[in-house]
This record gives structure tokens, sequence and C-alpha cells, in this order.
């Protein structure tokens, strides 16, 4: 893996950034504070505005998080990966963010169509959008191809409530990213119509526990819907844990769709 995210093996960035719309972690948030780690992802403005140190040498202006970039020289990656992949598409942003051009998502779900041998997880925080642009998708391209999931990023009850009814209405397949778990979830029937779910606990510095009756809990509720589940991080003694061997047997789970 090079991703550092144990169920993919390569990430597609041609979209990074995000305004925060619909997000409640927004001061919590992982890919902000990737970007603000690797800023080569997201983009820096040379030489414009750009702070200097005590001994006087300048540093490049950081494009902020909230302003969405599109990377064209990133557009055709998985053309150059011959063996199939796992990908991350726009981890380090949000691709159906309002500033993304219709243009620009036509432009990689061209590219998705013609690398269907590599599996795609998209995410967003706004299924609304991907409602909105179907009929576009759906003109342009007869919908989205059967190597892509779609995914909604929710953190409690009141996000599933007020996201499922434009996630479940997107045709193909569909995943959960349930993460960071903020509070515990129940999702009724509706899981029968899911793929996938991931699972997590909050990461970084200021994080707030998960409970692990939570995680519990909804891995019960997809064995009952026969939902594979992936659980990606808990919290144990105040530490987020990664390794599987030290989890509860209960969340020693980690199935791929």
């Amino acid at each position: 893996m090079t991703t550092g995210i144990p169920y993919i093996d390569e990430t597609y960035n041609v979209i990074t950034g995000c305004s925060g719309k619909g997000c409640k972690v927004r001061d919590h948030c992982w890919a902000r504070e990737m970007v603000k780690r690797f800023p080569a992802i997201h983009g820096i403005i040379n030489g414009v505005g750009g702070s200097r140190d005590v001994m006087g040498y300048e540093y490049p202006e950081r494009v902020p998080f909230s302003t969405v970039q599109f990377h064209p020289d990133r557009l055709d990656k998985p053309l150059r990966w011959r063996k199939p992949r796992q990908i991350g598409v726009c981890f380090t942003g949000d691709w159906m963010d309002d500033q993304v051009h219709s243009q620009w998502i036509d432009k990689m779900i061209g590219v998705m169509f013609q690398t269907q041998q590599h599996t795609y997880f998209t995410l967003t925080k706004q299924p609304q959008r991907i409602v909105k642009e179907m009929p576009w998708i759906n003109d342009s391209w007869g919908g989205f191809p059967r190597c892509v999931y779609n995914g909604v990023s929710i953190t409690d009850q009141e996000d599933w409530n007020s996201k499922k009814h434009d996630f479940l209405r997107i045709p193909g397949r569909k995943w959960i990213s349930y993460e960071p778990a903020m509070q515990r979830v129940f999702f009724g029937p509706d899981l029968y119509q899911v793929d996938w779910l991931v699972i997590g606990c909050e990461s970084g510095k200021n994080r707030r526990p998960m409970p692990l009756e939570w995680a519990i809990d909804v891995v019960e509720q997809c064995k009952a819907a026969g939902v594979p589940v992936w659980v990606k991080q808990i919290s144990l003694n105040g530490k987020v844990v990664h390794d599987i061997n030290l989890f509860p047997p209960e969340l020693q789970v980690r199935q791929m769709p």
C-alpha cells in the first residue's frame, strides 16, 4: 500500500480542496491536515504574497484549502496503471463541491470508463450534487461504470438522515464512510441498498473518542443486512489503534465489497 489508507492502493487527486459545506468536523479535517503537511497536493502560489523567515528567505503562499483546485496534469494517471488497483478518488477534497465544474467531473468519469480494470471509490459530503449531475452524466456516459463505488461521508445520525435520500437515489454501487464516528448511527432498512461500509474513530490532536459500542453496533447492523464492513481504526485507552490484532474480537472485521 502506498496511500496510508489500508483499503486503497492509489489516490486520484484530480480535484483537491473543499468549501466545508455539509461538514461537521471542519476543524478536525484529515484532508485539510494532509494538504497542510504536503502543500504540493493542493498547490502553492509561487512568489506571490509569500512570507519571510528571520533570515529573509521567502516561502510561497499556499492555496487555501477552501479554494477547490483542478489538476488536469493528474487526469491520465490511471491510464498508466496497468495492474488493477483500488483507487480513492479525490480523498483530499470533495469532487462534488459547489466550486467543481461539471466539465471536470465529466473528464474524470471519462478516464474511469477507459480504465475499468481498476475499482474507484469516490467520496462526498454532498450527494445532492451527484443527483443534480446525473442527467449530465447519463447523457455523456450512460451512468457510472460498474467499477465505480460512489460514497457518502457521515459522522452522526443527523448526517445520515439528511443525506440518505439523495445518496440512495444515486444508481450503481454505493458505500458509506462512517468516519470519524461522532455518534451512534442506526441505518435502518436503507442499509440493504448499500454495498460497503467503512467505520473509524477520529484521529489527530484534540480527537474525540468513539465508544466501542458504536462500532460493534454498526458491525452487527451490517452483518444483519449482508453488507461488507471494514473497521479501519478504533479508540483504545485514549489512543487511535490501527492494528486489527489489538481490536476486540467483534471488531476484527475487514471485508471488501
